[in-house]
């Protein structure tokens, strides 16, 4: 779950960093984050809560203007992220039943999870 920060004018798109997305790989997974977004990624061991983690797993940078696509990721370029949260996550129910035979099972399951912000995005020059 990303939440977006609104759109900005296309006028002010150049000089203002919060202008800048970039597609970041964490744990198996990628994100597309801009500046103040929030992440709810899988549970990260050994950070505390208002900490900051560095990605440097950047996959692509872009904005209004430009667009750097790296391969596998972009030289040069990071992501600060701030630790706001360490949770769990919504209960799932896992339900198995056997027809006819009897037999049902009912499991629940939540996941630790650790809730993220987006503080930096640095491009290189």
């Amino acid at each position: 779950m990303v939440k977006h920060a609104p759109l900005i004018n296309a006028m002010h798109a150049a000089e203002d960093p919060a202008a800048r997305f970039a597609v970041i790989a964490m744990s198996g997974k990628q994100y597309k984050v801009s500046v103040d977004d929030t992440i709810v990624a899988d549970n990260m061991d050994e950070v505390d809560i208002d900490s900051f983690v560095k990605v440097d797993d950047v996959l692509m940078v872009g904005g209004q203007d430009h667009t750097l696509v790296g391969r596998p990721f972009v030289p040069g370029a990071s992501v600060t992220l701030q630790v706001e949260e360490l949770a769990k996550d919504k209960k799932i129910h896992i339900y198995k039943l056997r027809r006819r035979k009897n037999s049902q099972n009912l499991r629940g399951f939540r996941r630790q999870v650790t809730i993220l912000r987006v503080t930096d995005i640095d491009v290189p020059e």
